[in-house]
């Protein structure tokens, strides 16, 4: 790569699901209690969503009718088992994140949690909401900040620190 050319991000989008399908290669055992959290968090957002188009007129007959819509699968698929799925590959990414910040020693400050509400702060404004930094840390809470917070460090370290070749 050239000094100074950007990576495409189709390309880095490719590199990413790829590196994930790897870290879930690795992992041998799956904390239950962090599948179940993220399980949950996800059927919280599939019925918010539900929620969200009935307002907006659309109707289903049950969550598992528009979760099927709304991940595009075919009908009669198993959602819950495809969200168990996405599941594992979240704390896989999460498991190898905090792997790779212990092993750098990667840790967060206030500085870092400060940026992480404030790049939320703006994203919501970016989408027409005006939220305080209070209000954006009393609603995401302190532990999915500093979720971000590292992931974001990590990200930054890994991408300063690999050398991408592409070639056709």
């Amino acid at each position: 790569m050239l000094a100074g050319e950007r990576i495409n991000v189709a390309i880095l989008e490719t590199l990413i699901i790829k590196a994930r399908a790897m870290i879930i290669t690795y992992v041998t055992k799956y904390p239950e209690k962090e599948i179940e959290y993220y399980y949950n968090s996800y059927v919280e957002q599939y019925e918010y969503n539900m929620n969200y188009y009935s307002y907006m007129g659309y109707q289903f007959a049950s969550l598992d009718e528009f979760v099927i819509a709304y991940l595009g699968l075919e009908e009669g698929a198993d959602w819950k088992a495809e969200t168990r799925e996405s599941c594992k590959i979240d704390v896989a990414q999460n498991l190898a994140f905090h792997a790779i910040a212990q092993n750098e020693g990667i840790i967060i400050t206030d500085a870092d949690y400060q940026n992480s509400i404030q790049y939320y702060v703006d994203l919501y404004a970016s989408r027409g909401y005006s939220y305080t930094a209070e209000q954006v840390e009393q609603g995401l809470g302190a532990d999915f900040i500093k979720q971000h917070a590292l992931f974001e460090k990590v990200n930054t370290m890994l991408v300063a620190n690999c050398k991408v070749t592409y070639a056709e």
